[in-house]
């Protein structure tokens, strides 16, 4: 098959919510969750890497968080030679270690990055059905997975159409006739679409406050079906898309929206596939992302290992400075996502910190207690104790176990476990948890009509606005996800540390902020998904560092030398 698909079941608490339906496992199978297929193939292509930069980037003005700043082009290069998935003490210039020329992490030999290759993938909402999917596919650049067949419409084709937008007004369901439905209101739209010999379609909408919401109806104008979004235990914000079977008979949508939401467009489809309802595929764009947080050496921000702790007590906008100066970037939001997304379709649950261990309890672990192992990930404590019910059993805030382990194995060659300081989660040293990573290309404007939404600067410079909750302190239960699968926080239930997402979401609304992501510590509030988008960019704090990120052309050197 073209592409492997992973399904979210929604409708459930638990982190571990995840099915491959490529292979039959997970959740809704009732066994042991393995990836499969195309993420196999995806994380396969994963590598730590030392890597220099062999030709600055040109730049340009933009303004992020209310800063003037460079920001680099892609038009960079940076030349990199893969370490032994085993330990990155090691190139991989030969199949046996002993073989392998010794690499030094200390930042002479270059930045210690991961290498993240190329792949296609989109998201799916069904958010009616309480499932999200995910659709990875390891197809090369030039070969795109198949399209399906699907009528899509922008807002301004709607427009176009005979009574296709109705300004100033809002549908209420639970009315018998079209007529009686409509109500006035200034900051609400009505779109009509036709869907007649249509099987199914999706459409943006909006939270079905005061029973606000859609209606299906036939030629004569009866409604025959409506469709609200509940307001109570919300996962959802306005802008976001509903999937809906075209009821028998039905003629016309009639779907309300808020004027100030985003619109992505209408699709139309005959399709029984699900995945069909997003005919988009996303490239993601090969890049380099740090292992390690950034350190000051010299003059200069490097991944390496330096015998202390990564830097902190910067502003967003030098760490923006010294990452760019660089040639380079600090990791951005559309990383963030694809790390937590890669996360949950290589484990099948979203709680890493119970996965990967949570870590030392401190903003100041040494860098580079992973060097040695490598690729592999750490186990959290639930894993190490089935192999050694002697580990350290250390709760933070009652909630979380601090520190990480390895597997290994002892003379005897008994199984074994190895208690450490740092996490590893998809081959990254402390992605989560010791100090907070900022985040470039990404800020939240908060000006009229776009309070809660993330401003996301696209590799090719465009930008697109994603609306996020507005609700702070709040355990993620929900997120945007969609065709690009964001991690961005959405709706009003709140969670837990073990349940949903097991992260935290914290947000002012105040204008112009920037967003930091992984928390701090031990946190139990911080994990993959964690995001902190309350500050603005001359905030300081010894728990927030940065993580180095390169978008270019990327050469893979002929030699180590």
């Amino acid at each position: 098959p073209p592409y492997t698909m992973i399904e979210f079941d929604d409708s459930v608490a638990d982190d571990a919510n995840i099915s491959n339906l490529d292979n039959k496992t997970g959740y809704k199978f009732g066994n042991a969750y393995k990836m499969s297929g195309h993420v196999n193939a995806i994380l396969s292509k994963r590598h730590r890497v030392l890597a220099k930069v062999t030709k600055m980037p040109t730049s340009r003005k933009v303004e992020i968080a209310g800063q003037q700043v460079e920001v680099n082009n892609p038009d960079g290069e940076m030349t990199y030679f893969p370490l032994h998935d085993e330990s990155s003490n090691f190139y991989a210039d030969a199949e046996d270690m002993n073989d392998c020329t010794v690499a030094k992490l200390d930042g002479s030999e270059g930045d210690w990055m991961m290498y993240e290759p190329f792949y296609w993938s989109k998201g799916i909402n069904d958010y009616l059905n309480n499932k999200k999917y995910a659709c990875y596919s390891s197809y090369p650049e030039d070969e795109m997975p198949p399209i399906p067949d699907a009528t899509v419409l922008t807002l301004d084709a709607i427009k176009e159409t005979q009574g296709g937008w109705l300004g100033e007004r809002k549908i209420m369901s639970g009315k018998p006739t079209l007529m009686e439905s409509y109500t006035t209101d200034k900051a609400y739209s009505v779109c009509k679409v036709d869907v007649s010999g249509y099987r199914r379609v999706r459409f943006p909408s909006v939270p079905g406050t005061g029973l606000i919401g859609s209606v299906f109806a036939d030629a004569e104008g009866n409604i025959l079906k409506s469709i609200v979004v509940p307001t109570i235990g919300l996962k959802f914000e306005a802008g976001m898309y509903l999937i809906a079977d075209v009821p028998e008979r039905a003629t016309a949508l009639h779907f309300s929206i808020l004027n100030t939401a985003e619109f992505d467009c209408v699709v139309l489809s005959h399709s029984d596939k699900i995945e069909d309802m997003e005919p988009d595929w996303v490239a993601n764009e090969e890049h380099l992302c740090a292992v390690v947080g950034s350190s000051v050496v010299g003059s200069k921000l490097r991944a390496c290992i330096t015998g202390a702790s990564t830097t902190a007590s910067m502003t967003w906008t030098d760490f923006h400075y010294y990452s760019q100066q660089r040639g380079m970037q600090q990791i951005d939001a559309l990383m963030h996502s694809r790390i937590a997304n890669l996360s949950y379709a290589k484990y099948g649950r979203r709680d890493m910190q119970e996965q990967c261990g949570a870590g030392q309890h401190n903003n100041n672990r040494t860098t580079g207690g992973t060097a040695e192992h490598g690729m592999t990930d750490t186990i959290g404590y639930d894993e190490a104790y089935v192999i050694n019910n002697k580990i350290t059993n250390s709760l933070i805030d009652g909630l979380v176990h601090q520190y990480a382990w390895y597997k290994s194995r002892d003379e005897y060659g008994q199984a074994t476990v190895v208690q450490v300081n740092n996490i590893c989660c998809l081959g990254y040293e402390d992605i989560y948890g010791n100090k907070y990573d900022m985040m470039d290309g990404v800020d939240l404007p908060n000006d009229s009509g776009n309070v809660g939404k993330w401003r996301i600067w696209m590799p090719d410079g465009s930008i697109r606005m994603v609306q996020g909750k507005k609700d702070s302190g709040q355990w993620i239960t929900g997120v945007a996800h969609g065709k690009y699968m964001d991690m961005i926080p959405v709706g009003n239930l709140n969670g837990s540390s073990s349940t949903y997402y097991t992260d935290m979401y914290w947000i002012s609304t105040a204008t112009v902020r920037v967003v930091y992501r992984g928390c701090d510590y031990a946190s139990a509030v911080g994990g993959v998904s964690y995001a902190n988008a309350h500050s603005d960019a001359s905030d300081t704090s010894a728990n927030v560092g940065s993580r180095l990120a390169f978008r270019g052309k990327i050469v893979r050197a002929q030699s180590v030398a």
